[in-house]
């Protein structure tokens, strides 16, 4: 019982941080710096955020919210974003 707790704790603090009074979970936000990366690239190749979201097949409003770095850290759509932009993203 204790090694199954353990190890679902190890794979909670992968996700994001604990706050340990509350056990609430602080999911990471991929935070501005990216998210201007994102808005650079995109008018570097003139695409508004309806043609960008189309091209990844995603809506609008995810787009906005990689944007505005107020997203939830998600590889799979980073990697969209690098891949049609082709950018890399740096911290």
């Amino acid at each position: 019982m204790i090694i199954d707790k353990q190890k679902n704790l190890e794979k909670v603090q992968k996700l994001g941080a604990i706050d340990k009074e509350t056990d609430i979970f602080k999911l990471k936000k991929i935070g501005s710096k990216i998210g201007q990366q994102i808005v650079n690239a995109r008018l570097a190749k003139n695409m508004n955020r309806v043609q960008l979201a189309n091209l990844m097949c995603e809506k609008e409003s995810t787009v906005a919210e990689f944007e505005n770095g107020t997203a939830i850290y998600d590889g799979q759509k980073l990697n969209k974003f690098q891949r049609i932009l082709k950018i890399r993203f740096y911290k």
